[in-house]
């Protein structure tokens, strides 16, 4: 498999998941049903991922980075502390609400 390929695979599963995870959570969503998104087989999801939550972590790390490039944004750009800290809040208190809106 050629690494270009092998990428564009990779992404499309993590695409995928996202998707799923998003729709219905990562407890009711399965492996089969991530690949049949991706259009993949199962084998190329395990060849790229060890598990369905390798997967999710990865998703995770991706996100997380995303999200420190915002903060570091922020940061760099405000001309107070508090100026940046509530910029900051402005940016991950949605996130939070909207997960605990999510825990059962």
């Amino acid at each position: 498999m050629s690494k270009r390929r092998g990428n564009d695979t990779r992404d499309r599963i993590l695409a995928a998941a996202e998707e799923c995870f998003a729709a219905q959570g990562f407890d009711a969503t399965g492996v089969a049903e991530i690949c049949e998104r991706a259009g993949v087989t199962k084998g190329a999801f395990y060849y790229h991922f060890a598990s369905k939550q390798a997967l999710f972590l990865e998703l995770l790390k991706r996100w997380l980075a995303a999200l420190d490039v915002q903060l570091e944004v922020i940061g760099s750009g405000a001309q107070t502390v508090p100026q940046a800290l509530l910029q900051m809040a402005g940016v991950v208190g949605p996130v939070f609400r909207e997960a605990g809106e999510k825990v059962p």
